[in-house]
């Protein structure tokens, strides 16, 4: 038989690892994946490699062959399988373009970070007007690196950041220095009275 230790999930950029799997017989485990397998490749000796994050799928077998590939007294066994989640990697910080104010309106752009940690999904946006208590919006098109905060009050101050996110978690926040102030055009004033 085939004892496999447990398999706890994998992160990408945290390098290759072992299985482990071991044969009652003694004999060598004999590794593969399927052939469309696209999360991980893996070595004879069982060291598998992540590529992207999903689950990746081991196969193990003994066809009852030494080391040498000569016969043995032992029968072949059946496959047996693991599967192993490959998770992203946190992503790195975004940088922030510039903000702008309108009316009761932030709106924030910035670059996408180098490192996506595998693929970021959304970006986070949070403002506050102490720099303590936050309150968080969610660009969810990961192509678009922009985003309008509304809802805000006109003349109060605000703090503004944004994360990038993927399945793992949101990078570190970037912080937009100092301030912004949202505003709106004041109304046009009526004349009471004139003099020549």
């Amino acid at each position: 038989t085939i004892t496999v230790p447990s398999q706890s999930s994998r992160r990408l950029g945290n390098g290759d690892f072992s299985v482990g799997a071991t044969m009652s017989s003694g004999l060598p485990v004999q590794y593969s994946v399927a052939g469309d397998e696209t999360n991980c490749s893996i070595t004879d000796r069982g060291l598998v490699k992540p590529l992207i994050a999903g689950t990746c799928t081991v196969r193990m077998n003994q066809n009852g062959l030494d080391a040498n590939g000569a016969d043995t007294e032992f029968a072949a066994i059946t496959q047996s399988t693991v599967d192993i989640t490959i998770t992203d990697r946190v992503p790195g910080t975004p940088r922030v373009n510039q903000v702008t104010s309108s009316n009761g309106t932030l709106t924030i752009t910035w670059y996408a970070p180098s490192n996506t940690g595998g693929t970021v999904t959304s970006y986070k946006i949070r403002t506050s007007t102490d720099n303590a208590t936050w309150t968080e919006v969610e660009q969810t098109d990961p192509a678009v690196l922009s985003k309008a905060v509304t809802g805000l009050t006109n003349g109060t101050a605000y703090y503004i950041g944004v994360c990038a996110n993927n399945a793992t978690a949101c990078s570190d926040y970037v912080q937009a220095a100092g301030t912004y102030v949202p505003f709106t055009v004041p109304a046009t004033p009526t004349i009471d009275t004139a003099t020549v």
